[in-house]
Order: C-alpha cells, then sequence, then structure tokens
C-alpha cells in the first residue's frame, strides 16, 4: 500500500510503501516499508486508531536527545527517518529495522549469565536517562543476539493509548512535574537482590536510579 504524508523531519512530502505487519502494540501496528527516501531496511509504527495521538514527535525528540549525549554505553537506538500524519493510517514513524532481536524476559529466564548482563545494561541505560532529564517514559527494551546489545525501540511518554494530542501532553507534563515519592525510608543490605514494584509513573525508576544510587555513590 502506497503512503503518502508530510514529513516533520525532513519538511517534505514523502512516499513509503506499507508492507507485512511485523508487530503490534497497545496503540500502534509495526509494519515492513520500503522507500526510495530510505538508506537502510526500515520499519514504520503506524497508530492503530487514526483519531488518537501516539506520540511519535515526542519519541523522536527524545531518542535524539538519548543518541546525542551516549558516549560508551551498549545501546542500540534505531534511526528515525521520518515522522507525520496520514490521511489513511494517523501518525506514522519510519525508523530503522534491527534483526535478530528477543525479548527481554526470554534470555532472563533461560540464561543466568546473559540475564544479569541485561539487567546491570538496563540499569546504566536508565540512569543515564535521568542524567538528561528524561524521565516519566514508557521504554521498550529487546535485546540483540548477535551483538549482546541493549535496543531500545520505544522511548514515549506514558498513558497514550486512547488519548487526543492536547490531553495526552498535559497529562504526561503534568505527571512529570509532581512528587511521587514521599514519606519513603528503605533498608538496602549489601550482596542483596532486591525489586521495586508498583504501577507505572510511581517513581521506581527514581528511587532506584535518582536516590539510591545517589547514595551509593556518596
Amino acid at each position: 500500500m502506497l503512503v503518502e504524508f508530510y514529513d516533520r523531519i525532513s519538511h517534505s512530502m514523502k512516499t513509503i510503501t506499507i508492507r507485512d505487519i511485523i508487530g503490534n502494540g497497545s496503540n500502534s501496528n509495526v509494519y515492513d516499508v520500503s522507500s526510495d527516501d530510505l538508506p537502510k531496511a526500515s520499519v514504520a509504527k503506524c497508530s492503530k486508531n487514526h483519531s488518537n495521538y501516539v506520540s511519535f514527535n515526542l519519541q523522536y525528540n527524545a531518542s535524539l536527545k538519548v543518541i546525542n549525549s551516549i558516549t560508551d554505553l551498549c545501546v542500540i537506538i534505531p534511526d528515525i527517518y521520518m515522522y507525520g500524519y496520514s490521511q489513511n493510517l494517523g501518525e506514522i514513524l519510519v525508523m530503522e529495522k534491527v534483526e535478530n532481536i528477543c525479548q527481554l524476559d526470554l534470555i532472563i529466564n533461560n540464561s543466568i549469565g546473559e540475564g544479569l548482563l541485561i539487567i546491570r545494561t538496563v540499569a546504566t541505560f536508565i540512569a543515564h536517562l535521568h542524567n538528561v532529564g528524561i524521565s516519566g517514559y514508557d521504554i521498550e527494551f529487546y535485546w540483540k543476539l548477535d551483538s549482546r546489545q541493549l535496543v531500545v525501540l520505544d522511548i514515549g511518554p506514558l498513558d497514550t493509548f486512547n488519548c487526543s494530542s492536547k490531553a495526552m501532553i498535559c497529562s504526561h507534563w503534568h505527571q512529570e512535574n509532581e512528587n511521587n515519592l514521599k514519606n519513603i525510608s528503605v533498608t538496602i543490605a549489601h550482596n542483596r537482590l532486591y525489586g521495586i514494584c508498583g504501577v507505572s509513573g510511581s517513581g521506581k525508576s527514581s528511587l532506584a536510579c535518582d536516590v539510591i544510587a545517589r547514595y551509593a555513590l556518596n
């Protein structure tokens, strides 16, 4: 299927060919895509509900911020080539396709050594996000099996499902300005493994990466 839309990166009209669906999430589908304007094999994320907002512009800006700040982290963040809005498919984000990837839980549950490497890499990356001022985001991680690298396919604000553009943005920035961590006291013993549980946006990453990690460094 040929899709034409205005690309907000190049500020020009683009035409892409949408092919087979290869994945789906709560609010978007992922398709193989081709175009003469694409430098590499690519995929397109398209919103399931054309009237809803899926935050692709915020994902693009967040990805750029992380890519420009990463130096020695063993992380792959696919390049984003285009994003915009199509009358046929709603929001569209075209990004580099990363091959040979697997969900983290499948590896962690079946490989102790590889699982520990994944946990350390994820923790380091989340701490890096906080250091560059990115928090309150829903992040989609995968593991590249051949190069043993963390793959970040999505860095998007929380609570984007069934939200309009204005409502989603207001909700996201409102959450970022709230203090979710209040009146908390934690005792952490040496050489023990702990898990922090809670609903999305409750402050798990802030507690682990901003509070506990900073005290540990001091």
